[in-house]
């Protein structure tokens, strides 16, 4: 907590969760900071695009947001880090370590300045310094610095297990999922890598496309959930006009059905939209948290993915679906949607489709966040919103070079779809 001249508190946490909506902030420490003898609310920044104009971006985005602050609470100064801000293993911003660094003149205090990089990741040998090409020719970066994430490159746990198997095939070594997490230093990442051993047995790519199908699930007709989906179709043909468009294309084959979240109300429209025969034969992927449905939904086929842990075994598990001929719905981009646009995609559906061989059918949802944003329980019956599920042709994985391409068209064709 900062408590200024005037005896009133400013609570940095609630500040940076502000000033992180913007655009040009990637990461934010705020503190009180003694400016011509009077404790100021400080803050050091990481721009989201580093370069001559950043600071200049950066002070307006900053300009723009105090405006909506009472003055107590604005913004005094900041400065700008060319590094991510320094962390503990629990990912807690060391404010005495900042501190430290702008009292050394390490970050950049106004437009004429420069902030100075510092801990560049070196190689300790020549086999670290093949793993740092590999990897920076994988994340399309040319420098990084020791104290950075995964995560500062957007690689979760998912982008971790694409991440490892590519190194595995570039590298020829066998990994260790479980000793690795997306909040490791690339340091630390880096000289694990080189203590790996080279293949000795089966890699990450083969447990989960071709080990033996070990997931078989028990599907039998269950009143609460059919009760559920008869209610929803009712009510949001009544209250949102919903309409299926080009309902032809949306017959799950052995294949994946991947659509945008931006609402609760996504998936029982999907489902809705299909009638029982072919939901018998469709998985579901939800987050873990979500694990009480299985009680109130038992007999529907749901895979619970741990986001946060080892993800290795959902994937195995989605891939056995597919492999057994049966079909999947997943939603790539991993979460609801905030502002009702269409996120960044996560590779898991274009990976198993990709090396499975299985179409995916490109649905887009529309009118759900309107009527259902994340953060609300109860739908807004007279938003006046039209409903709309649109299918999209299959995609046939073999027309691509790479996951990442096809991931890209896939996001391509669900944000256009109307």
């Amino acid at each position: 907590m900062i408590v200024l001249d005037s005896g009133k508190n400013v609570y940095p946490e609630e500040l940076e969760m502000y000033f992180r909506s913007s655009a040009q902030i990637a990461e934010i420490a705020v503190f009180g900071r003694k400016i011509e003898g009077r404790e100021t609310v400080y803050a050091v920044i990481v721009p989201s695009i580093k370069g001559a104009g950043s600071y200049k971006a950066v002070r307006d985005a900053v300009n723009e947001l105090n405006r909506n602050l009472p003055a107590y609470k604005m913004l005094h100064s900041f400065a700008l880090s060319a590094d991510p801000l320094p962390r503990n293993s629990t990912r807690k911003v060391l404010i005495d370590e900042v501190i430290r660094l702008l009292d050394q003149g390490t970050y950049q205090q106004d437009a004429s300045q420069t902030a100075i990089p510092r801990n560049i990741l070196t190689p300790a040998n020549t086999r670290e310094e093949e793993i740092i090409s590999v990897l920076g020719r994988k994340l399309r970066v040319k420098i990084f610095h020791a104290n950075e994430t995964l995560t500062d490159y957007r690689i979760d746990s998912l982008g971790l297990i694409e991440l490892i198997v590519y190194l595995e095939d570039c590298l020829g070594i066998a990994v260790e999922v479980e000793k690795l997490n997306p909040f490791m230093t690339l340091e630390e990442f880096v000289r694990y890598l080189a203590s790996c051993d080279q293949h000795s047995g089966t890699n990450l790519d083969e447990i989960i496309l071709k080990s033996p199908v070990t997931t078989h699930a028990i599907v039998f007709p269950n009143p609460l959930s059919e009760l559920v989906l008869f209610l929803v179709r009712i009510i949001s043909r009544l209250f949102w006009n919903l309409q299926i468009i080009n309902r032809e294309h949306l017959i799950p084959q052995n294949a994946i059905v991947a659509a945008n979240h931006s609402s609760y109300l996504d998936l029982p429209w999907l489902m809705g939209a299909l009638p029982y025969r072919l939901r018998k034969k469709l998985f579901i992927t939800g987050k873990k948290e979500l694990s009480f449905l299985r009680y109130p939904f038992a007999g529907s086929p749901i895979l619970f993915v741990d986001r946060k842990g080892n993800i290795v075994p959902s994937l195995k598990a989605a891939a056995d679906v597919l492999r057994s001929g049966d079909s999947l719905i997943i939603f790539p981009e991993g979460t609801r949607t905030k502002d009702g646009s269409v996120e960044q995609f996560k590779s898991g559906a274009a990976y198993l489709a990709y090396h499975l061989n299985k179409k995916i059918i490109p649905v887009t949802i529309r009118g759900t966040f309107e009527i259902m944003p994340k953060g609300t329980i109860i739908p807004r019956f007279f938003s006046g919103t039209k409903g709309r599920v649109i299918a999209g042709e299959a995609i046939d994985p073999q027309n691509f070079k790479s996951v990442d391409e096809l991931n890209g068209h896939l996001h391509g064709i669900i944000s256009q779809q109307k």
